[in-house]
Protein backbone atom coordinates (compact mmCIF):
# COMPACT_ATOMS: atom_id res chain seq x y z
CA UNK A 1 0.00 0.00 0.00
CA UNK A 2 1.28 3.39 -1.06
CA UNK A 3 2.14 6.01 1.67
CA UNK A 4 -1.10 8.64 1.34
CA UNK A 5 1.16 11.99 0.33
CA UNK A 6 -0.86 13.91 2.95
CA UNK A 7 0.55 12.15 5.54
CA UNK A 8 4.23 11.47 7.54
CA UNK A 9 5.92 8.45 5.92
CA UNK A 10 6.17 7.42 9.47
CA UNK A 11 2.59 7.63 10.43
CA UNK A 12 2.14 4.73 8.67
CA UNK A 13 4.87 2.73 10.45
CA UNK A 14 3.30 2.76 13.81
CA UNK A 15 1.72 -0.34 13.10
CA UNK A 16 3.00 -2.96 15.25
CA UNK A 17 3.21 -5.38 11.91
CA UNK A 18 3.23 -2.74 9.85
CA UNK A 19 5.40 -3.84 6.48
CA UNK A 20 6.06 -0.13 5.41
CA UNK A 21 10.05 0.14 5.29
CA UNK A 22 11.69 3.49 5.07
CA UNK A 23 14.16 4.15 2.57
CA UNK A 24 17.68 2.78 3.30
CA UNK A 25 20.89 5.19 3.81
CA UNK A 26 24.11 4.33 2.01
CA UNK A 27 27.62 4.11 3.00
CA UNK A 28 29.70 6.75 2.33
CA UNK A 29 33.13 6.44 1.03
CA UNK A 30 35.87 6.68 3.67
CA UNK A 31 33.39 6.33 6.53
CA UNK A 32 35.16 3.69 8.72
CA UNK A 33 38.68 3.26 8.81
CA UNK A 34 41.22 0.61 8.57
CA UNK A 35 40.90 -1.17 12.62
CA UNK A 36 38.51 1.11 13.23
CA UNK A 37 37.04 -0.31 16.55
CA UNK A 38 33.18 -0.92 16.42
CA UNK A 39 31.33 -2.14 19.11
CA UNK A 40 28.50 -4.64 17.93
CA UNK A 41 25.33 -3.76 20.31
CA UNK A 42 21.86 -6.10 19.28
CA UNK A 43 18.72 -5.58 21.08
CA UNK A 44 15.36 -7.02 20.68
CA UNK A 45 11.61 -6.03 21.78
CA UNK A 46 10.13 -6.77 24.98
CA UNK A 47 7.67 -9.06 23.33
CA UNK A 48 6.29 -10.98 20.11
CA UNK A 49 4.90 -8.66 17.21
CA UNK A 50 1.73 -9.40 16.54
CA UNK A 51 0.23 -7.97 13.16
CA UNK A 52 -3.13 -8.75 11.40
CA UNK A 53 -3.90 -8.02 8.06
CA UNK A 54 -6.39 -5.43 7.07
CA UNK A 55 -9.89 -5.65 6.06
CA UNK A 56 -11.47 -3.64 2.87
CA UNK A 57 -13.13 -1.45 5.68
CA UNK A 58 -9.79 -0.37 7.19
CA UNK A 59 -7.93 -0.13 3.58
CA UNK A 60 -10.38 2.30 2.76
CA UNK A 61 -10.13 4.29 5.64
CA UNK A 62 -6.12 4.74 5.37
CA UNK A 63 -6.95 6.28 2.21
CA UNK A 64 -9.44 8.68 2.98
CA UNK A 65 -7.78 12.66 4.61
CA UNK A 66 -8.73 12.83 8.46
CA UNK A 67 -9.63 8.93 8.97
CA UNK A 68 -6.69 7.35 8.76
CA UNK A 69 -4.94 8.05 12.25
CA UNK A 70 -7.99 7.23 13.87
CA UNK A 71 -7.89 3.78 12.09
CA UNK A 72 -4.36 3.35 12.70
CA UNK A 73 -4.33 4.15 15.95
CA UNK A 74 -7.12 1.66 16.73
CA UNK A 75 -5.04 -0.91 14.99
CA UNK A 76 -2.22 -0.26 16.81
CA UNK A 77 -4.24 -0.69 20.47
CA UNK A 78 -5.59 -3.90 19.29
CA UNK A 79 -2.14 -5.19 17.76
CA UNK A 80 -0.92 -4.31 21.14
CA UNK A 81 -3.73 -6.39 23.03
CA UNK A 82 -3.05 -9.18 21.13
CA UNK A 83 0.75 -8.96 21.71
CA UNK A 84 0.74 -9.36 25.00
CA UNK A 85 -1.72 -12.19 25.01
CA UNK A 86 0.92 -14.08 22.88
CA UNK A 87 3.62 -13.61 24.88
CA UNK A 88 1.83 -14.86 28.39
CA UNK A 89 2.10 -18.48 26.59
CA UNK A 90 5.85 -18.32 25.24
CA UNK A 91 8.41 -19.71 27.45
CA UNK A 92 11.49 -17.35 28.60
CA UNK A 93 13.25 -16.36 25.23
CA UNK A 94 17.11 -14.60 25.27
CA UNK A 95 16.00 -13.27 21.80
CA UNK A 96 18.77 -10.06 21.78
CA UNK A 97 21.91 -12.58 23.32
CA UNK A 98 20.57 -15.45 20.93
CA UNK A 99 20.54 -13.29 17.52
CA UNK A 100 23.64 -12.07 18.75
CA UNK A 101 25.47 -15.31 18.60
CA UNK A 102 24.56 -15.75 15.48
CA UNK A 103 25.25 -12.50 14.11
CA UNK A 104 28.60 -12.40 15.41
CA UNK A 105 29.38 -15.56 13.32
CA UNK A 106 28.59 -13.66 9.74
CA UNK A 107 30.21 -10.66 10.54
CA UNK A 108 33.63 -12.55 11.13
CA UNK A 109 33.79 -12.64 7.27
CA UNK A 110 31.74 -9.74 5.59
CA UNK A 111 35.11 -7.82 4.74
CA UNK A 112 34.59 -5.09 7.76
CA UNK A 113 37.53 -2.88 7.45
CA UNK A 114 37.29 -1.95 11.58
CA UNK A 115 37.64 -4.76 13.91
CA UNK A 116 34.32 -5.70 15.71
CA UNK A 117 34.24 -5.57 19.59
CA UNK A 118 31.92 -6.98 22.13
CA UNK A 119 30.18 -4.77 24.45
CA UNK A 120 32.07 -6.41 27.39
CA UNK A 121 35.30 -5.82 25.42
CA UNK A 122 34.21 -2.29 24.69
CA UNK A 123 33.74 -1.94 28.81
CA UNK A 124 29.87 -1.31 28.08
CA UNK A 125 28.46 -2.65 31.31
CA UNK A 126 24.77 -4.55 31.22
CA UNK A 127 22.88 -2.07 32.70
CA UNK A 128 23.79 0.59 30.41
CA UNK A 129 22.64 -1.82 27.67
CA UNK A 130 19.37 -2.35 29.71
CA UNK A 131 18.97 1.75 29.86
CA UNK A 132 19.84 1.62 26.50
CA UNK A 133 17.07 -0.32 25.80
CA UNK A 134 14.06 0.92 27.97
CA UNK A 135 10.15 1.41 26.74
CA UNK A 136 6.92 1.29 28.23
CA UNK A 137 5.94 -1.29 25.92
CA UNK A 138 6.24 -3.41 22.28
CA UNK A 139 4.58 -0.24 20.79
CA UNK A 140 6.72 2.59 22.43
CA UNK A 141 9.96 0.17 21.43
CA UNK A 142 9.01 0.42 18.22
CA UNK A 143 8.79 4.22 18.29
CA UNK A 144 11.97 4.60 19.74
CA UNK A 145 14.24 1.89 18.28
CA UNK A 146 13.14 0.56 15.19
CA UNK A 147 11.32 3.01 13.21
CA UNK A 148 12.76 6.57 12.12
CA UNK A 149 10.60 9.06 14.33
CA UNK A 150 11.22 12.47 13.86
CA UNK A 151 10.06 13.01 18.05
CA UNK A 152 13.02 10.13 19.22
CA UNK A 153 15.72 11.81 16.57
CA UNK A 154 18.70 10.26 18.95
CA UNK A 155 16.84 7.64 20.70
CA UNK A 156 20.53 5.80 22.00
CA UNK A 157 22.81 8.69 22.28
CA UNK A 158 26.43 6.69 22.52
CA UNK A 159 27.94 9.72 22.37
CA UNK A 160 27.85 9.95 26.30
CA UNK A 161 30.23 7.22 25.96
CA UNK A 162 33.60 9.24 26.42
CA UNK A 163 35.69 6.19 26.10
CA UNK A 164 34.12 5.09 22.63
CA UNK A 165 34.65 8.63 21.04
CA UNK A 166 36.96 7.62 17.92
CA UNK A 167 34.40 3.79 17.46
CA UNK A 168 31.78 3.08 15.70
CA UNK A 169 28.29 1.48 17.03
CA UNK A 170 27.24 -1.52 15.04
CA UNK A 171 23.43 -1.37 16.17
CA UNK A 172 20.55 -4.36 15.53
CA UNK A 173 17.43 -3.97 16.26
CA UNK A 174 15.21 -7.35 16.18
CA UNK A 175 11.72 -7.96 16.02
CA UNK A 176 10.24 -11.10 16.65
CA UNK A 177 6.38 -12.61 16.35
CA UNK A 178 3.32 -13.73 13.57
CA UNK A 179 1.41 -12.30 10.90
CA UNK A 180 -2.17 -13.57 11.30
CA UNK A 181 -4.91 -13.70 8.29
CA UNK A 182 -8.69 -13.41 8.53
CA UNK A 183 -8.61 -17.37 8.57
CA UNK A 184 -6.49 -17.38 12.51
CA UNK A 185 -3.50 -18.50 10.19
CA UNK A 186 -0.37 -17.54 12.13
CA UNK A 187 3.17 -17.12 10.21
CA UNK A 188 6.41 -16.75 12.60
CA UNK A 189 8.06 -13.34 11.20
CA UNK A 190 11.97 -11.95 12.07
CA UNK A 191 12.73 -8.53 10.84
CA UNK A 192 15.91 -6.39 11.85
CA UNK A 193 16.93 -3.39 11.37
CA UNK A 194 20.68 -2.56 11.19
CA UNK A 195 22.18 0.71 12.25
CA UNK A 196 26.22 2.20 11.79
CA UNK A 197 26.83 5.11 13.66
CA UNK A 198 30.36 7.55 14.88
CA UNK A 199 29.75 6.82 18.54
CA UNK A 200 31.35 10.45 18.92
CA UNK A 201 28.53 12.79 17.27
CA UNK A 202 26.53 10.22 16.50
CA UNK A 203 26.24 10.71 12.21
CA UNK A 204 24.25 7.54 10.57
CA UNK A 205 26.45 5.98 8.32
CA UNK A 206 24.43 3.39 7.28
CA UNK A 207 20.67 2.10 7.97
CA UNK A 208 19.09 -1.34 6.39
CA UNK A 209 16.45 -3.33 6.78
CA UNK A 210 15.82 -7.27 6.17
CA UNK A 211 12.60 -9.69 7.29
CA UNK A 212 12.17 -13.44 7.44
CA UNK A 213 9.26 -15.31 7.55
CA UNK A 214 8.25 -19.19 7.49
CA UNK A 215 5.16 -19.74 5.48
CA UNK A 216 5.97 -23.59 5.78
CA UNK A 217 5.94 -22.97 9.85
CA UNK A 218 2.07 -21.37 9.88
CA UNK A 219 -0.05 -22.63 12.08
CA UNK A 220 -2.87 -21.84 13.51
CA UNK A 221 -2.51 -19.08 16.31
CA UNK A 222 -4.52 -21.60 19.03
CA UNK A 223 -2.13 -24.09 18.33
CA UNK A 224 0.91 -21.87 19.15
CA UNK A 225 -0.84 -20.54 22.26
CA UNK A 226 -0.92 -24.02 23.59
CA UNK A 227 2.77 -24.86 22.29
CA UNK A 228 4.43 -21.86 22.74
CA UNK A 229 8.13 -23.34 22.54
CA UNK A 230 7.09 -24.38 19.03
CA UNK A 231 7.02 -21.25 17.91
CA UNK A 232 10.14 -20.34 19.97
CA UNK A 233 12.15 -23.34 18.09
CA UNK A 234 11.09 -21.68 14.91
CA UNK A 235 12.25 -18.39 15.66
CA UNK A 236 16.02 -20.23 16.56
CA UNK A 237 15.63 -21.93 13.13
CA UNK A 238 15.07 -18.50 11.28
CA UNK A 239 18.13 -16.65 13.00
CA UNK A 240 20.83 -17.64 10.95
CA UNK A 241 19.42 -17.15 7.93
CA UNK A 242 18.30 -13.45 8.97
CA UNK A 243 21.86 -13.13 10.52
CA UNK A 244 23.35 -14.28 6.75
CA UNK A 245 21.21 -11.94 5.11
CA UNK A 246 22.06 -8.93 7.18
CA UNK A 247 26.07 -9.97 6.49
CA UNK A 248 25.08 -10.71 2.88
CA UNK A 249 23.85 -7.15 2.34
CA UNK A 250 26.38 -5.06 4.82
CA UNK A 251 29.33 -7.15 2.51
CA UNK A 252 27.56 -5.46 -0.73
CA UNK A 253 27.12 -2.09 0.92
CA UNK A 254 31.20 -2.26 2.08
CA UNK A 255 31.94 -3.32 -1.61
CA UNK A 256 29.64 -0.28 -3.22
CA UNK A 257 31.39 2.17 -1.12
CA UNK A 258 35.22 0.48 -1.65
CA UNK A 259 35.50 -0.61 2.17
CA UNK A 260 35.33 -4.13 1.34
CA UNK A 261 38.33 -5.57 3.19
CA UNK A 262 38.99 -9.47 2.97
CA UNK A 263 39.55 -11.38 5.88
CA UNK A 264 43.23 -11.60 6.51
CA UNK A 265 44.35 -15.32 6.22
CA UNK A 266 45.74 -16.93 9.29
CA UNK A 267 49.07 -16.87 10.78
CA UNK A 268 50.72 -20.00 10.36
CA UNK A 269 53.31 -20.93 12.95
CA UNK A 270 56.84 -22.77 12.11
CA UNK A 271 59.13 -24.30 14.80
CA UNK A 272 62.49 -24.40 14.77
CA UNK A 273 63.46 -26.86 16.62
CA UNK A 274 64.45 -30.20 15.39
CA UNK A 275 61.67 -32.90 15.97
CA UNK A 276 62.62 -35.97 18.67
CA UNK A 277 64.67 -38.75 17.18
CA UNK A 278 65.41 -36.59 14.11
CA UNK A 279 68.64 -38.04 11.83
CA UNK A 280 69.87 -36.39 8.58
CA UNK A 281 68.70 -39.51 6.71
CA UNK A 282 65.60 -40.54 8.17
CA UNK A 283 63.72 -37.26 8.48
CA UNK A 284 61.81 -35.41 5.38
CA UNK A 285 59.76 -32.39 5.37
CA UNK A 286 55.72 -33.08 5.05
CA UNK A 287 55.26 -31.95 1.69
CA UNK A 288 52.99 -28.63 1.15
CA UNK A 289 50.12 -28.04 -1.17
CA UNK A 290 51.85 -27.48 -4.32
CA UNK A 291 55.21 -28.58 -3.40
CA UNK A 292 56.87 -32.22 -4.15
CA UNK A 293 58.98 -33.79 -1.91
CA UNK A 294 61.95 -36.13 -2.76
CA UNK A 295 61.67 -39.62 -1.38
CA UNK A 296 65.26 -40.13 -2.69
CA UNK A 297 67.58 -42.66 -0.14
CA UNK A 298 70.54 -40.85 1.52
CA UNK A 299 73.78 -41.68 -0.14
CA UNK A 300 74.88 -44.67 1.91
CA UNK A 301 78.42 -44.32 4.07
CA UNK A 302 81.53 -44.86 2.24
CA UNK A 303 82.84 -48.67 2.44
CA UNK A 304 86.74 -48.33 1.39
CA UNK A 305 87.11 -51.52 -1.91
CA UNK A 306 88.35 -54.71 -0.74
CA UNK A 307 91.76 -55.06 0.50
CA UNK A 308 92.38 -51.28 0.48
CA UNK A 309 93.28 -50.45 3.92
CA UNK A 310 92.70 -46.42 5.46
CA UNK A 311 94.17 -44.82 8.36
CA UNK A 312 91.78 -43.28 10.38
CA UNK A 313 93.49 -40.51 10.02
CA UNK A 314 92.73 -40.18 6.23
CA UNK A 315 89.26 -41.30 6.89
CA UNK A 316 88.48 -38.38 9.28
CA UNK A 317 90.17 -36.04 7.10
CA UNK A 318 87.38 -36.70 4.21
CA UNK A 319 84.68 -37.12 6.57
CA UNK A 320 84.13 -41.02 5.68
CA UNK A 321 83.62 -43.91 7.99
CA UNK A 322 84.52 -47.52 7.37
CA UNK A 323 81.86 -49.66 8.26
CA UNK A 324 80.92 -53.11 6.93
CA UNK A 325 84.19 -55.01 7.68
CA UNK A 326 86.26 -52.57 6.16
CA UNK A 327 89.92 -52.25 7.70
CA UNK A 328 91.18 -49.20 8.81
CA UNK A 329 94.87 -49.00 9.40
CA UNK A 330 95.76 -47.27 12.52
CA UNK A 331 98.89 -44.96 12.39
CA UNK A 332 100.39 -42.77 14.41
CA UNK A 333 99.85 -39.33 13.78
CA UNK A 334 102.87 -37.89 11.33
CA UNK A 335 105.62 -36.04 13.84
CA UNK A 336 107.35 -32.97 12.59
CA UNK A 337 110.91 -33.39 11.22
CA UNK A 338 114.18 -33.17 12.91
CA UNK A 339 116.64 -30.72 13.08
CA UNK A 340 119.28 -33.66 11.84
CA UNK A 341 116.44 -34.53 9.34
CA UNK A 342 116.10 -30.82 8.26
CA UNK A 343 119.95 -30.15 8.10
CA UNK A 344 120.40 -33.22 5.66
CA UNK A 345 123.29 -35.00 5.63
CA UNK A 346 127.18 -33.98 6.65
CA UNK A 347 129.20 -33.08 3.43
CA UNK A 348 132.31 -35.22 4.24
CA UNK A 349 129.88 -38.16 3.79
CA UNK A 350 128.40 -36.53 0.36
CA UNK A 351 128.66 -39.33 -2.26
CA UNK A 352 131.00 -38.78 -5.29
Amino acid sequence: MRTPKRLAPWLLALTLGSCVSLEDTHMPRGGILKDQRTVVLVFAGPGPVMSQEDNKAETAAKITPGLAYIVQSSQDERDLASSRDLAQYLPPFEAAKEFAAELDKVLASVGHPGKFLSPAEAGIAKEQLDAFNKSSDLLDWRLRYYIQNPDHPVPRNYSTLLELDDALIFEADLAYGVAQDDQQNATPTLTAVVKLYKAGTMRLLWRHEAALEDKPGQRLLYDFKRDGGDLIKKYRRMMPALAQKLGDDYKKELQGAGLYLPARPAAVAVSTSAPSGFTPYSFAPSALPGMAVSTAAAPAPFVPPPGVSMSTTTAAALGLTPIGGASAETQPAQQPPTQTQMQGPKSGNSPR
